[in-house]
């Protein structure tokens, strides 16, 4: 975890692959877990919008178990040298490598302001000329809008519930005003909405 503005999204490798259909329905597939009380045609139209809204790039020819309803907004990033070497032993037993889909920019005139992957093998921990999508990309945007405000060094510690309406009234918020020294001011935020995306651990 990062507890910085943009999150994890500055050091995942931008790897950008969908379920498959008997993934939501494991329980009747296979007999283990439980199934998704939606399915994969649910979800589907959702994955395109992420595609196109981050940029992935893709080869919507190649069929790798999750059906498509539209295209990648990008070719899929070229092979490596090495992939190419991989690739041709893979074949000599009879497997095929193939493109993963990744939200990375292949685009020679780029994407959505971002320039095209120079190729630096530095994905991680960042991309030094943001080819690969992070979420600070999608902040400013919104920051740019003049309806946004990003307070960053700010923890939420609690969502206050109003009973009447089951929905979150407002939010207790920490905000480190001096990290060395420890210094922290806390008071609480009100909104017409609040979305809580605090990752797989921290959300529930």
């Amino acid at each position: 975890y990062e507890r910085l503005v943009g999150g994890t999204t500055w050091h995942w490798l931008g790897t950008a692959i969908r379920l498959v259909p008997n993934d939501f329905a494991m329980q009747s597939t296979y007999g283990v877990a439980v199934d998704w009380p939606i399915s994969y045609d649910d979800l589907e139209p959702w994955y395109l919008t992420a595609e196109q809204t981050i940029g992935v790039a893709g080869d919507s020819t190649q069929f790798d178990g999750a059906p498509r309803s539209g295209d990648f907004p990008m070719p899929a990033i070229p092979l490596t040298w090495s992939d190419k070497k991989f690739a041709a032993a893979a074949k000599t037993l009879g497997l095929d490598v193939v493109a993963t889909p990744a939200a990375r920019v292949s685009a020679p005139d780029g994407f959505n302001g971002r320039p095209q992957c120079c190729g630096n093998a530095f994905c991680i921990p960042m991309c030094p000329i943001q080819a690969k999508f992070d979420a600070t990309i999608t902040l400013q945007k919104a920051v740019n809008t003049g309806y946004v405000t990003v307070l960053p060094k700010t923890v939420a510690t609690k969502l206050n519930i109003d009973r009447a309406t089951r929905t979150v009234g407002s939010v207790n918020v920490s905000t480190w005003v001096d990290e060395v020294g420890g210094a922290v001011t806390s008071t609480y935020l009100t909104a017409k909405a609040f979305v809580v995306a605090a990752h797989a651990i921290e959300t529930p």
